[in-house]
This record gives structure tokens, C-alpha cells and sequence, in this order.
């Protein structure tokens, strides 16, 4: 989110095309329990047990944190599951791109400026 808010303010990305870049972003998003039955951290049967203790919970855990608390999955094994996740989707960058048509040169030259911009004050 924080690269499309600065494409936006740097005038890179008008409204409309960043809540389309943040809205592939999350549409393109693996669900956590697909992703730990592909990686084998979990089976179907696991997968349902969560999905169900988290309809029954009052607290609605996320997905991981009720993995965890159920004790089918570890925090490290939690932690490179999401790692994982996020690998998957294409950065806010190329998403920006792909559906904006902007050219990734003139998109690296700007943010690198403000980057100059924020040092030299600094």
C-alpha cells in the first residue's frame, strides 16, 4: 500500500488506477490455507478444523493465529507461510505497470528522486 500511495502522491498514479493496483493486489492474494496444503504444512482435514474454531471464535482469530493456537502449525512455520504468501502476488510496483500501462524506468527515476529529495533535507 505504501508504494501505490507514493506513486500516487508523486502524480505516477491517478485515484482510480491505485484502488485498481490495491485491489489486484489482494484478489491475487493465495488464501493462507490453500497455500499450507500446496506447501504440505497442512492437510484438508486440518484446514477445516481451523476454518471451523475460527467460525465458533468469539476473538476471530485470523487463519494463522488459529493454526497456531490449535497446534497445527508453528510461529516459524506461520511466519515463512506468509513470507511465502506475499511472494506470490506481484509487488504494488508491477501491478502499477501491468495495469496502468506506466513505463517501470520512469516509475524507479521518480521514486529514486524523492528518495534524493528526502536524504538531502535531512
Amino acid at each position: 500500500m505504501e508504494r501505490t500511495i507514493a506513486l500516487y502522491k508523486l502524480g505516477l498514479l491517478d485515484a482510480e488506477l491505485a484502488m485498481k493496483v490495491l485491489a489486484e493486489r489482494v484478489s491475487r492474494r493465495v488464501p493462507l490455507g490453500r497455500l499450507a496444503i500446496q506447501k504440505k504444512l497442512l492437510s484438508m482435514k486440518d484446514v477445516m478444523r481451523i476454518l471451523s474454531a475460527q467460525a465458533d471464535d468469539p476473538n476471530r482469530l485470523r487463519f494463522g493465529e488459529m493454526a497456531t493456537t490449535l497446534g497445527l502449525m508453528t510461529l516459524e512455520e506461520l511466519e515463512w507461510l506468509l513470507l511465502e504468501q506475499a511472494r506470490a502476488v506481484p509487488s504494488e510496483l508491477d501491478l502499477a505497470v501491468e495495469l496502468g500501462g506506466l513505463d517501470r524506468a520512469r516509475i524507479d527515476e521518480a521514486l529514486a528522486a524523492q528518495r534524493a529529495e528526502r536524504l538531502s533535507v535531512a
